[in-house]
């Protein structure tokens, strides 16, 4: 509930500042046990958009025709946003990739896409190619591949990861090189976002050093 005066408040209700920014609202009509919206927002429109996900709290306006779980309820979803910085928004995308991804119709696609745009967007020399028979980044060397094969998570295959520097705990695996990063949903892919990136520059640096 928006208040004016936080002095009015009661005294078993807490209270909250949401900060000032940039929001994308959504008009929300069906039961509020239904994802899709989400999966929309999160799978399509972000990834198709010039905006990334916000640090900030997403929330719902709530009013008078707001019936929880009945399909007529309507609520506002508000989204915090903020432009993609340049160098996410000019890649070095392959047509090689998008031709094979396409073909591929995986069912996580948008997701696979939204992984592939992060790592391209972390520096203009990242770039990409088919190799293994699966969508493979490089810089200076192959960097990671897609286990294109799994069906459950988004998966990738950091073929030298044990020499990246990692203090996320993004990478996982015990292997005397090789590390796997799992992606399990949109909202853990804008999660992990951050992690990923600082992955992809310390392999950068490890191939400028080299």
């Amino acid at each position: 509930m928006e208040v004016s005066n936080l002095s009015a408040i009661p005294p078993r209700l807490d209270s909250m500042i949401i900060p000032a920014g940039l929001y994308a609202v959504f008009d929300y009509k069906g039961s509020s046990a239904d994802t899709r919206i989400f999966q929309y927002i999160y799978g399509s429109w972000v990834p198709a958009s010039q905006y990334e996900i916000a640090d900030r709290l997403h929330f719902e306006i709530l009013g008078k025709k707001y019936r929880n779980h009945d399909i007529s309820s309507e609520e506002e979803i508000w989204i915090p946003i903020a432009l993609k910085q340049p160098n996410e928004l000019i890649m070095n995308k392959n047509p090689a990739v998008d031709q094979y991804l396409n073909k591929k119709a995986h069912p996580l696609h948008d997701k696979i896409q939204r992984v592939r745009e992060i790592i391209l967007g972390t520096h203009k020399d990242m770039e990409e190619t088919i190799k293994w028979s699966s969508p493979t980044f490089m810089y200076k060397g192959n960097m990671a591949s897609y286990f294109i094969n799994a069906k459950k998570h988004v998966s990738l295959m950091f073929h030298k990861g044990a020499l990246i520097a990692d203090e996320s705990g993004l990478l996982e695996g015990s292997a005397k090189e090789g590390r796997t990063v799992k992606f399990y949903s949109m909202e853990d892919i804008e999660k992990k976002k951050g992690d990923l990136e600082s992955v992809v520059r310390a392999w950068m640096k490890l191939q400028d050093e080299a």
